[in-house]
């Protein structure tokens, strides 16, 4: 029929290119987002537990508070707001049939400069539960629940599972087991973990999550000791070691987590090791000059 009405190559009706309602949503997104600023600090720390298992150095930009080189895409605000909205509705849902209190910070202080904030926590089964809740991508889902096999053993990911052990096992709150809740984005399927912090986890190692935590508040001391001497820690991804060359944005490279960061720019400049924090000045200010030459 389209032949013999000469049309070639007929594609059928294309979508508007940029989308009109699509830059009507990211305009709202990016104006609450400037709006609201970052989440504050718990208790006011300067570590935060949502930075757990993450790279070093990543980590010292952070506590430098460091302007990012990268800006969150517009795009990422959507998705965001859509974990979100299923995050919402998940610890709705745990406050009417489990009685959990939710949005509950953490403290480690005096011992180290660190807070946290759990999505929730509750008596289940006469068991004090830290709870966390995490929306993931169907590819990460279906590999932490074992519907798509790969090398690693199906279970929650390790820094999920330090993240919510950072604040169940915090002095304030001092929680006995961890409850975690995946979401897969695409089919709003739910998945859960409930595990004792004394259990050995057969997917990481057969370590339990207070032998990850006091790993981890080790490493962040350290990490936070060197910023306090005037030093950039190296950059330095848990599982995957040092990093000598960052992949890029877009990018197919290993570790991933660089390919997420928004200082990877600046730090691949940088090169692995250890930096004197006025060193790191000095290179920016050189990098900002010749950006504005050019």
């Amino acid at each position: 029929m389209l032949d013999a009405l000469n049309i070639p190559n007929p594609v059928g009706l294309l979508p508007l290119d940029p989308s009109p309602a699509g830059a009507a949503v990211d305009q709202v997104l990016v104006a609450q987002r400037n709006a609201e600023g970052d989440r504050p600090h718990a208790f006011n720390r300067r570590l935060r537990a949502s930075w757990a298992g993450s790279c070093s150095r990543k980590m010292g930009f952070e506590l430098l508070e460091f302007p990012p080189d990268l800006e969150t895409e517009a795009r990422s605000l959507r998705i965001f707001k859509a974990g979100d909205d299923i995050h919402d509705l998940i610890q709705g849902a745990l406050i009417q049939v489990y009685g959990i209190e939710i949005e509950v910070p953490a403290d480690w202080g005096p011992e180290i400069d660190l807070g946290c904030n759990l999505d929730g926590v509750g008596v289940i089964d006469t068991i004090k539960t830290g709870i966390e809740i995490k929306s993931m991508a169907p590819y990460g889902f279906e590999i932490a629940t074992g519907q798509r096999r790969r090398d690693e053993l199906p279970g929650p990911k390790y820094e999920h599972v330090l993240q919510s052990g950072l604040g169940s096992l915090s002095p304030t709150i001092e929680a006995e087991q961890l409850w975690l809740i995946y979401v897969n984005k695409a089919t709003s399927d739910i998945a859960d973990w409930i595990f004792s912090v004394d259990e050995p986890l057969p997917h990481l190692d057969g370590r339990t999550v207070r032998e990850m935590v006091a790993d981890e508040l080790r490493r962040m001391a350290g990490i936070l000791s060197r910023i306090d001497n005037g030093e950039l820690p190296k950059a330095v991804i848990p599982g995957f070691g040092v990093v000598d060359n960052p992949p890029a944005v877009n990018s197919k490279g290993q570790p991933w987590n660089c390919r997420y960061c928004a200082f990877q720019p600046t730090c691949s400049r940088l090169g692995p090791d250890v930096i004197t924090v006025e060193h790191l000045k000095t290179l920016t200010q050189q990098q900002t000059q010749k950006d504005n030459s050019q």
